[in-house]
């Protein structure tokens, strides 16, 4: 899927896919509102989830991050 998904001769460090790589991408990142976040300790990304924090603050918005070591893994976007 990747293959269809990314530009030809990229490979997955590509900011459609990672969005902690260096881009033009990092100026929108710093115009989102507030964010939050919540992590399982069960789910497989979670550290990615973690760093993807870290990266959020570093660019300047202001986050809520929950990370409990029992849950689940799903996505809700409010």
């Amino acid at each position: 899927m990747w293959d269809l998904a990314l530009p030809k001769e990229t490979d997955r460090d590509h900011r459609y896919c990672n969005p902690m790589v260096q881009g033009p991408h990092l100026a929108n990142v710093k115009k989102l509102k507030r964010c939050l976040i919540i992590g399982y300790g069960g789910d497989i990304m979670v550290d990615r989830q973690q760093e993807f924090v870290t990266m959020l603050v570093k660019c300047g918005v202001q986050v809520e991050a929950r990370f409990d070591p029992v849950g689940f893994h799903n996505i809700d976007m409010v």
